[in-house]
């Protein structure tokens, strides 16, 4: 009696592809980075599925370490967020900076690593304010009852940028020598 084994191929069924390797360079050169699949056996293997599947990509080592005098980068780092402005009106300023990419920087031309630019330059709303008030004048008459008067300004500060003006009044007025005058009357001696 004849045994009649019946087998069935599988198609090929592979593993999800593995993240890519480092790049297999040294420092600046090129090199290559790979990815695999591995093939699956569940029951029997097909003879003509790959037992790996393999891609490559080409790739650049890491860069290099600075050398002074050498291979030092100049190259410098994107610039930073403007800084908040350092008024909020009257012409305040704003920064941002950026760096070297490299800590030795001797071999390094100039370059600009800090910029300054004007911000809130519309004028600060100021509303006005009196000054103390003078010292009174003398008064208007030497008897009789006259007036003095005293005086201030709206000047402390003076309105500005659709500042309001002053509130009350600029000029006060008091009584004085209220005494009435009386006949001079001539001693004789």
């Amino acid at each position: 009696m004849i045994d009649i084994y019946l087998y069935i191929i599988e198609d090929c069924k592979y593993t999800p592809w593995c993240e890519w390797s480092r790049c297999d360079a040294s420092c600046g050169q090129n090199g290559t980075r790979i990815r695999k699949q591995s093939l699956i056996n569940v029951g029997v293997p097909n003879p003509e599925c790959e037992r790996e599947k393999i891609e490559t990509m080409p790739c650049i080592g890491d860069p290099c370490p600075c050398v002074k005098g050498f291979n030092c980068s100049c190259d410098v780092t994107a610039w930073c967020d403007w800084s908040p402005c350092s008024k909020s009106c009257g012409a305040g300023q704003q920064e941002r900076t950026r760096r070297f990419r490299t800590e030795s920087t001797d071999n390094c031309s100039l370059v600009n690593l800090r910029e300054v630019r004007p911000c809130n330059v519309r004028c600060c709303r100021v509303n006005g304010e009196y000054s103390p008030w003078s010292n009174w004048t003398a008064c208007s008459v030497t008897c009789g009852t006259g007036i003095q008067k005293r005086y201030r300004q709206c000047n402390n500060p003076a309105p500005s940028c659709n500042g309001n003006d002053c509130n009350g009044c600029n000029i006060d007025a008091q009584p004085c020598n209220t005494q009435p005058c009386g006949k001079i009357e001539c001693l004789c001696f």
